[in-house]
């Protein structure tokens, strides 16, 4: 009977993009965030994301955000955000749910509903400027599909190929 050694696969990383250097043009195209608005989000999220840990390669809170907010930006799925900035899905997953669950806690510091009388400015700014009755605010994120304008159709086009309107009333 032959005895097994147990052998150990040294561990290896794989190289990770470097985001340091990227312009304003380059972190917005990628990001959807200017290099001052990753490091306002630092500056909020160090405190619930940073981890005391003896791990050499440890995530810093710089990288999570910068995955999540990749996530966020792309709309694509775990594996394909893992590939485009080094990481395994499990890894970006864990990672997502970790910064989403921060800044959910920091929620009321950002989205603040307005009183009375803001309502009632913002509700008539919007009948003024729209004839749109009874809305407070907008919100980006939905896709409205819509028929193919005649004037400016290719301003309507999606990144998915239809033509949309990008909005969500509140």
């Amino acid at each position: 009977m032959a005895a097994f050694l147990a052998y150990r696969h040294p561990r290896t990383f794989r190289a990770t993009t470097h985001v340091t250097e990227l312009s304003n043009e380059e972190m917005v195209s990628r990001y959807r965030f200017t290099n001052e608005g990753v490091e306002a989000l630092e500056d909020v999220l160090m405190e619930d994301l940073e981890r005391e840990t003896k791990k050499n390669k440890a995530l810093t809170v710089r990288t999570m955000i910068l995955i999540t907010l990749r996530f966020l930006a792309t709309g694509s799925i775990f594996n394909s955000v893992g590939d485009s900035v080094g990481y395994h899905r499990c890894t970006v997953s864990r990672v997502v749910a970790q910064v989403r669950d921060a800044l959910c806690t920091r929620m009321r510091r950002f989205v603040v509903w307005p009183n009375e009388e803001a309502r009632m400015r913002s509700m008539e700014a919007f009948f003024d400027v729209a004839g749109f009755p009874y809305v407070v605010g907008c919100v980006d994120g939905s896709h409205i599909r819509v028929q193919a304008p005649s004037v400016d159709e290719p301003a309507f086009v999606n990144r998915k190929g239809f033509h949309s309107i990008n909005m969500q009333a509140v």
